[in-house]
């Protein structure tokens, strides 16, 4: 979608879920529901709001980035490869469509433990002035740049192993 240059903001909200294996478990074989997803747009959304696509190539971008940082994160202690999660997708997927930079208090999934990443990246121009890309590579930063900065034997860093995406722009 190509904007007009008016001085608007234009935004991308990127919101990660990710899993860990310490304590988590995929809990499919057990039927555990999943009734917090909602494809539903929030009223509070701009009317020109859409989702990203979260093509193949784009999920192989995030995964191969995210499995870059951490492998070369300087810890001794080598992590497991990031894999994508399909549900996980569709949880932050339900969530970004509320257009707030907000975790989701409503995470049911097959998976026992989850988090959560948010990053909000707004720019002038037109909205082809940022590709989808540069954007999520900019989020994606931003949260190594926290990480950097924390404790990290708190976050359950080297724990996580599956990731789903999604990122409305507007």
């Amino acid at each position: 979608i190509a904007g007009q240059g008016n001085g608007k903001a234009n935004q991308l909200l990127f919101h990660e879920f990710n899993q860990g294996f310490n304590g988590g478990q995929d809990l499919s074989a057990y039927g555990a529901p999943n009734n917090c997803l909602s494809n539903l747009w929030s009223p509070e959304c701009p009317s020109n709001a859409y989702m990203v696509p979260m093509s193949p190539e784009l999920v192989e971008y995030i995964v191969s980035l995210h499995n870059y940082l951490r492998s070369n994160s300087g810890s001794p202690n080598k992590a497991i490869p990031f894999r994508w999660s399909n549900e996980l997708e569709k949880l932050a997927e339900s969530n970004v469509k509320q257009c707030k930079v907000a975790h989701d208090d409503c995470v049911s999934s097959t998976y026992k433990v989850t988090g959560q990443n948010l990053a909000l990246n707004v720019y002038t121009g037109t909205f082809n002035a940022r590709s989808d890309s540069a954007l999520v590579l900019q989020s994606i930063k931003s949260w190594w740049n926290e990480y950097k900065a924390s404790q990290k034997e708190k976050i359950g860093f080297k724990r996580n192993i599956v990731l789903g995406c999604a990122a409305p722009r507007f």
